[in-house]
Formats: C-alpha cells, structure tokens, sequence
C-alpha cells in the first residue's frame, strides 16, 4: 500500500477523522473507519487496536483491517511483552518507526516473532487510564522517517478513539445503572415490603398477647419495620423521580406547598402546620418540588416529637422565592445539613439521610439553593428558587 503524500492529504486524512466523529457510528465501526484511513495515508499494509492489560501482561486485537486469514486478525491475543506495543505504552509517547531492524530493533522478541519491518503506534487512554494501541505495520520498511504531521495523525487518532471509548464506557454505566436501579427497586417494592409486612404483623400479635420487657421489644420490632418500610418507600419515589429530572419552568409554587401540607397532614394529623404568603408566587420550579417540600415537612414532623408544630412560610426576596420550614425540634444533625446544603453522602451511608439526598437532588436540579440555620429548639430550612413571571395569555 502506497501512502498519501503532502501536506494536504494530512489536511485531508485529519478531516475525515473530525468527520467520523460526527457520525452515529457503533464503537465498532468507529475503529474500523479510523483504520481504513490511518492506513490508507500511511502506506501501510495493516492497522489495528490492541485492548492492552499491563498486569497481565496481555494483549489483544480487537478491532483490525485484516481479515481473519490475516497476519493481525481481530481476537489475536499474545503477551504484551512480545508486541512494540510495550515500548509505545513505556515512552509514553508515539513509537514511530519506519525501518524497525535499521532503527534498532532488530534484536527486539516483537521483531523476531512478527517480523514487521514498520511499525507505527499511539497509546489510547481511557479515563486517565492505558486502555491500549492504535498501530499500523507493514512487512516492508520504508526510506523516509515518519512525518511530524503523520505522527501528528496517529497521535490524533487515538485521542478521538480515546474519547468515543470513555463516552462508550460513560454510557454503558448508566445503562448498567439503571438496571441496578429497576432491580433495586423491584426487591424494595415487593420482596422486601412483602416480608416486612409479616414481621410488623408477628410483632404487633406479639405485643397485644405479652406484657414487660416482650412486649416493649415487640413494639420496638414493629417501629423498626415501619422505618424500613418508610425507607424503602422514599427510594422508591428517589429512583421514579430520577428517571425525570426536575426541568424549571416559570410556575406558582404556592399549590405545590399546600399540596405538600395537605399530605403531611392527613399522614400525621398530629401535627400542626402554618402556611403564611401569598396566594400566588411565581418561580422557576418544577412539580418535583411538592416532593421536596413535603420531604421536609415528614422531616420537622418526625423531629418534632409528639404534637409538632411546623411553619412555612413562602415570600418574595429581590429575585429570589424562598419556602421556609421551621420547626421546634431537637435540631438537625451535621451529616443530614450537609446533605441538604451540598449534597454530602455520608448520611446517605446510613440511610437516615436518603430523603434529604431527594430535597437536594429536586432543588440542585431547579438551579435553586438551599440555607439551613439550627439549634437545640429546632431548625429552619429554605429553599431559594429563582423567580419568574408568568406570560400573559391572550386570546388570537
């Protein structure tokens, strides 16, 4: 194979690069099409990429312009330490080597057992990480050292593979997260509630039937399941709402609040809740802030003891719209206000904190903030959205 000479077929080898990655192509024919031109600028009678595990010391071909009769087919594994490929991953650099035995190499295991006389490889990174080689080889050495521009190209190359490869591996993660996710939640909908349901059943048989210490560890038994239950009920609606996430839109958040109220209400009508704003404000938010609030107002409610009495309040601050909740409890621990005020997972750890995770998640998502103040008489936790006007309808 004769190679593409001047400058302007490097020009033109690099544009048609830039042009594969615009297309929809599978990770596949990415490498493919990015070999059939590398080779074909090159002059050389073989490309391929090699998937590379340095620990292991193996190496393997999993992409090529060579057929299955060929000297490079796809799916040849060897050790790493019997390719060039091992010098192009050690020098950091790309090894570029139009006459191999004249350069040096003639002594080398990889030149003996392959015999290629040029060689011409880049080391693909993934996520910071060796992932392997773009290479291109011939059995026949050539007179004129590789240019810069064709260096250039080959370096090139492997970057673009790199990146297609990362978004590759991006894009699997969340596929593989979400089924995680569906599988999680399919076993907290039903295999866990299912048995949950049994033992909260035994124990409250139990602790109608005994007295003293039995029945004390019953009840305790049964508040245990219910937390559960309440546990897995908040991921359930934490993975349903991820699957949508919150787009702000200029709307009155007034309803969303007093929707969030009135179910914390009829769940626990002990507790007593003040709603103090206008009846109408408008702000960029989503429906997914009824969740948030609500979450909050579960929170204060638990906190509060028996009889809890929460406030919220909704106002207008300059060009921000602000949903306080303040309650007169025992005050929010550190590792929960972290999570509400930037999303620190360490409460997540424990499960206490999954429910503020969601307030954190809805509220970050509607380009909001959230400003939580606390003591020992109790907490006040806002919610700051940007404002917004509503449009006025007019009649065509």
């Amino acid at each position: 194979m004769t190679a593409e000479s001047g400058p302007s077929s490097g020009l033109k080898a690099r544009r048609k690069l830039y042009d594969l990655m615009r297309k929809s192509l599978s990770r596949t024919e990415l490498m493919d099409q990015i070999l059939d031109i590398g080779a074909e600028y090159l002059g050389a009678n073989h490309g391929f990429v090699s998937d590379i595990d340095v620990s292991d010391n193996r190496w393997e071909i999993i992409a090529s312009t060579d057929g299955p009769d060929g000297p490079y087919p796809e799916g040849l594994v060897e050790e790493l330490g019997t390719t060039l490929c091992r010098h192009t991953i050690d020098q950091g650099e790309p090894l570029a080597l139009h006459d191999v035995p004249g350069q040096g190499f003639e002594d080398d295991i990889a030149y003996q057992r392959h015999g290629m006389d040029l060689y011409h490889g880049a080391a693909i990174r993934v996520r910071d990480e060796i992932f392997g080689t773009i290479c291109f080889v011939s059995g026949e050495s050539r007179d004129e050292p590789f240019t810069e521009t064709e260096v250039w190209f080959v370096e090139l190359a492997a970057q673009l593979l790199g990146q297609a490869l990362e978004r590759t591996h991006h894009e699997r993660q969340i596929l593989n997260r979400e089924r995680l996710i569906d599988v999680l939640n399919r076993v907290l909908r039903h295999n866990l509630r299912n048995d949950m349901n049994v033992i909260i059943g035994s124990a409250d048989l139990i602790e109608e039937q005994t007295t003293g210490e039995n029945q004390t560890l019953a009840a305790q038994i049964s508040e245990t399941g219910q937390n559960l239950m309440e546990l897995a009920e908040t991921a359930r609606n934490l993975e349903e709402l991820c699957r949508s996430v919150p787009v702000p839109r200029p709307m009155d958040i007034r309803p969303l609040v007093d929707a969030a109220v009135a179910g914390v209400k009829a769940d626990q009508p002990d507790a007593s809740i003040s709603v103090t704003g206008p009846d109408e404000i408008v702000a960029l938010a989503a429906p997914q802030l009824e969740s948030a609030v609500k979450e909050l107002l579960e929170n204060a409610a638990n906190d509060g003891g028996t009889n809890p009495h929460i406030e919220v309040t909704i106002e207008r601050e300059d060009s921000v719209a602000l949903v306080t909740v303040t309650d007169s409890g025992s005050g929010l621990p550190d590792a929960e206000r972290m999570m509400l005020e930037s999303g620190e997972e360490s409460a997540v750890e424990h499960g206490s904190g999954l429910g503020l995770f969601l307030v954190h998640w809805i509220v970050t998502n509607l380009d909001g903030n959230i400003d939580v103040v606390t003591s020992d008489g109790g907490s006040s936790i806002t919610i700051q959205l940007p404002t917004a006007r509503i449009a006025p309808v007019t009649n065509s």
